[in-house]
């Protein structure tokens, strides 16, 4: 029964650190001038999606699906892996440097994002 508590407990600890982590790099790419969008922000949007890319147990903890990411001009690329790493929805192979901004379902550009907004 201790080996069972003890792995939920470690593993219940790691899922907790990626959703630390990934507060700690939305707050970063903020307080840069970036922007960094939840599913729940996003939702007044039309095309919603399904919040089905962030585990139940982490939605718990505070985590929750990231829709749009918008990546200050100054980040460098050792950065923008860095957010990638972070925000798992973004695909690895994705130019984060080169585009500068990602939307959940296809790339877009900083025109086509600032149009949505608008909306």
């Amino acid at each position: 029964m201790f080996v069972v508590v003890t792995a939920f407990a470690v593993c219940l600890g790691w899922e907790l650190s990626i959703v630390r982590e990934r507060q700690a790099v939305k707050q970063w790419i903020e307080s840069n001038g970036g922007e960094c969008w939840t599913l729940q922000e996003f939702a007044k949007f039309p095309g919603q999606l399904s919040d089905e890319t962030v585990p139940p147990w982490r939605r718990w903890m505070g985590d929750d699906s990231v829709f749009v990411v918008q990546v200050p001009k100054k980040f460098t690329s050792d950065e923008c892996d860095r957010i990638k790493r972070a925000i798992r929805e973004i695909p690895h192979d994705y130019p984060l440097a080169q585009r500068r901004s990602w939307m959940a379902g296809s790339p877009i550009d900083e025109k086509e994002y600032r149009s949505k907004l608008v909306q």
